[in-house]
């Protein structure tokens, strides 16, 4: 899914990730994990989360006709996923984990 940078109304960057209903309807896995990622990200977004700067805020979801939004806050730097290849096993220890989110 791209994700693109955007400048919402009160001037904040944001990153917004599109899906296409029609991959959504062929692809049942795709449309599995985008329903965990949006329950996931609005438990995140309703946490008061000033205690961790690590923690993705969800702002909005946008449905249209053929599409699906989700406009993010946009967090600086690598992507989590280029940090787990990394890593032996692709698995962070908790105590890791725990570090990161600090």
């Amino acid at each position: 899914m791209p994700s693109v940078d955007y400048q919402n109304d009160k001037g904040h960057q944001v990153a917004i990730k599109v899906y296409t209903k029609f991959k959504l309807l062929t692809d049942m896995c795709l449309r599995q994990n985008l329903k965990k990622e949006i329950k996931i990200l609005t438990r995140f977004s309703k946490l008061d989360n000033e205690g961790s700067k690590h923690m993705l805020k969800l702002h909005e979801s946008i449905e249209t006709l053929d599409k699906i939004f989700l406009v993010m806050e946009l967090l600086e730097g690598e992507p989590m996923s280029k940090h787990i290849k990394n890593i032996t096993g692709n698995k962070y220890s908790t105590s890791h984990a725990v570090e990161i989110l600090r």
